[in-house]
Parts: C-alpha cells; structure tokens; sequence
C-alpha cells in the first residue's frame, strides 16, 4: 500500500493563526472488483481510497474528489457585483488623459465635449457594467511588490453609485491572455440615516478586507471595458441635412411654350 502514497496529495488542516491541527496524505483510489458478469456492461470503479495519518497506511471508503483538480475551483472567483443600474458616474483616466461621464434619467453626458463633436450613443452601453460580473482568472503572488504589475502606466476606471459609495479600479500590465487588476471601495454619505451610513460604510470595509488587499488576473477582455479613452466615446457631430428647395413644376393646365 506505500507505493499508493508516493505521489500523493499532502493535506493540512490549520486554525485561524496557521496552525496545523491535522495533517494526512492522499494516496491513489481503490477499485472495486466486479462481481460475475453484468448484463449491462460496465466494470470496477473507484470505491474508496488509501490515505496515510501519522506512520499508518489506511484505506478509507471514501474517494476524497474535493481533493483533486485545480485548487482554484474552490476559490470564489466573483470579484465585483457592482449594479449597473446604481451607477451614476464614470471615470477613465488613461496615459494622462482623463475622461468623465455622468448619466441623469438613462441619458450619458460626457463633460468638455465641443461643439463639433457628441457622445457616441453606440458605445455607452458597457460603460456602468464593467464591475457588475467581474471575476478572476487567477491571483498574483501576494510576495511581489506592487510595482511589478504595471499600475503607474496602466489605466483607472472609477465607478460612483447613487448611495455614496465609489469603487476604484486599477488595470495593469499584461500577463499572457489576462492583465492584472485591483479594485477598493470609498464611501461618502450622500444621506442623513444614520443607519443606512453605516450599513454602507461597513459593507465598503468588508470589501476592501476581503478585496481590496489582492492583485488578480482578469480577463483582456474585462480589462479593455475599463480601459476607454476619450475617441473610443466621441464622434464627430452630425451636421443636419439640408432640404434642396424644390422646382417649381408647371401646373397641368398650363401650355407649354413651343
């Protein structure tokens, strides 16, 4: 049963200050022998597996698939739910360039357009979703310094909501197919409830506890949502057309002139 231990998966169990309170390794699966000959086809499957605890070897009749795959389909990988329909503000700054927008009534307004050009009504549509279902590829090594991901040249995308709170988010440089991202919350009471202030308040610290403090991996595509400059939004303004004047007909009673 040793060489079912080999290659195993060591398991650790800790408490909240790291300490390990358990700790077993994983061996491969037993399976089960096939009784006579089955009118349906078919033949042994997993039914149990040897799992090593302290000096001893053990077969338990469990498999332990939790314990298999990619660690990271245990993770909860939603980063953001921020809803659309609570945004009232956009922000995008890019390479120096800095672009707000406010919506009033479903209607977008872009502040310092000129007289020749508007809002593009075509590309609105993104703009208050980026952080409504957002989740992450992966997670940056919490070891390497912030400075590596690429935050000082990258992009700001800054969401304002109607209850006061504000979600920051920073996009990095690339990493294969994702980039790296960051996001943190604020809060700036916009009411007088005390307790509807600080329901709020103590929803933007959970957030920033449990958010706030990791580099992510998101996808290119979630990261360009929140990557727009300022002639991704603006067209040149339609100019009204012109009515040509019509020509006078002749009337039907009229005789022409040979």
């Amino acid at each position: 049963n040793g060489q079912k231990i080999d290659a195993g998966t060591l398991v650790e169990i800790k408490d909240a200050k790291g300490k390990v309170l358990a700790s077993a390794t994983l061996g491969g699966k037993h399976m089960s022998k096939q009784r006579g000959q089955s009118p349906y086809g078919g033949g042994s499957y997993p039914d149990g597996r040897y799992v090593k605890y302290g000096d001893g070897v053990v077969l338990v009749k469990d498999t332990l698939d939790a314990f298999d795959g990619d660690p990271k389909k245990w993770c909860e990988s939603r980063i953001c739910s921020v809803p659309s329909s609570d945004v009232k503000a956009v922000t995008y700054t890019k390479g120096g360039e800095t672009v707000k927008l406010s919506r009033k009534d479903s209607t977008w307004t872009l502040e310092g357009l000129g007289d020749k050009e508007e809002l593009d009504s075509s590309k609105t549509y993104s703009l208050d979703s980026a952080l409504s279902y957002l989740d992450f590829s992966s997670v940056a090594d919490p070891k390497r310094p912030e400075a590596e991901f690429g935050f000082a040249t990258g992009s700001v995308y800054t969401v304002s909501l109607k209850n006061g709170q504000t979600y920051t988010a920073k996009v990095g440089d690339a990493s294969g197919a994702d980039r790296y991202f960051k996001v943190s919350a604020s809060f700036s009471p916009v009411g007088t409830n005390a307790t509807e202030n600080a329901s709020l308040e103590k929803a933007v610290k959970d957030f920033n506890d449990k958010t706030g403090k990791w580099t992510y991996l998101i996808s290119s595509y979630s990261a360009d949502s929140m990557s727009k400059a300022r002639k991704d939004l603006v067209k040149a303004k339609e100019e009204p057309k012109k009515e040509e004047p019509k020509k006078d007909e002749p009337k039907k009673d009229e005789k022409k002139e040979k």
